[in-house]
């Protein structure tokens, strides 16, 4: 099974994983105020990157200043500049994450996507 459970704050739960890349990463249970005061309303989870990376080609990083050795593929890692942040993470409610078990099941068994 994939992955390490465990409770965050106001009881929600995190499910942790590395991916193939060896990058940490997250799905965590985020119950609107709407869906605690009302059960009708979606509830969603959020997915993504614990710690994002920023690279940019040597090229590039060059061209906005960035100084750092470039690895053996010529990307440049760097960290964002203070009071910038990234988004690294979605947000999907119960119906997206139904039609995204759809199509990954499609691709478990096809090894693609279709429309069908």
């Amino acid at each position: 099974m994939l992955g390490k459970v465990s409770r965050k704050e106001f009881g929600f739960s995190e499910l942790t994983f590395t991916d193939e890349l060896g990058e940490n990463c997250a799905i965590q249970t985020v119950n609107d105020i709407k869906h605690l005061l009302d059960e009708s309303k979606p509830r969603s989870i959020v997915l993504g990157l614990k710690e994002p990376h920023c690279y940019a080609l040597k090229e590039y990083a060059d061209k906005i200043g960035i100084k750092s050795e470039p690895n053996e593929m010529g990307i440049v890692e760097f960290n964002l500049p203070k009071g910038i942040n990234i988004n690294s993470t979605i947000r999907l409610n119960e119906e997206q994450v139904k039609g995204l078990i759809v199509r990954l099941e499609q691709w478990l068994e096809n090894d693609d996507f279709t429309d069908e």
